[in-house]
């Protein structure tokens, strides 16, 4: 039986974030302009939801490149929910890929990705950033979820 895909809106009147379960191990999520609190709500809300559902490990591919700024209360939000869940979020997060545009983002990200032990992938590149997704679509791999922790995330 084939995966029906799943999307969540968030939209305010600074910004705009939408999350997409594309497969069992595929998530794209896109967000354009401001992160405010009830946004990443939104957004945690929905990692909680795929990580209970999951099967099998998840790749997941942000699109930050149109994100101005995230409000303070935001971003510690998100840093401590982020650290709450990490072993959760290990045991279904195959890897994750991030396209930035910000050069202090990038670097933020880049520093963080040594403590996931390289399985967050960071691009300044959209066309990078577009293939790697593309190549996570025609993906035939799939593992089981709490299988090893080793990136093999294109």
């Amino acid at each position: 039986m084939p995966h029906a895909t799943r999307t969540k809106v968030y939209e305010d009147d600074a910004g705009w974030a939408q999350i997409t379960r594309e497969a069992p191990h595929l998530v794209v999520t896109k967000v354009r302009g401001v992160a405010r609190v009830p946004m990443v709500e939104t957004y945690l809300r929905e990692v909680v939801e795929i990580c209970a559902e999951a099967k099998v490990r998840v790749d997941v591919f942000h699109d930050w490149s149109e994100v101005k700024s995230i409000e303070p209360d935001a971003r510690a939000l998100f840093l401590k929910r982020s650290e709450e869940r990490r072993e959760a979020n290990a045991r279904v997060f195959r890897g994750m890929h991030v396209a930035v545009t910000s050069r202090l983002v990038y670097v933020a990200l880049e520093v963080a990705s040594v403590l996931y032990r390289r399985t967050l992938h960071v691009y300044r590149n959209m066309p990078e950033w577009e293939a790697a997704l593309a190549t996570a679509r025609s993906s035939a791999v799939r593992e089981p979820v709490g299988a090893p922790g080793r990136d093999r995330s294109p």
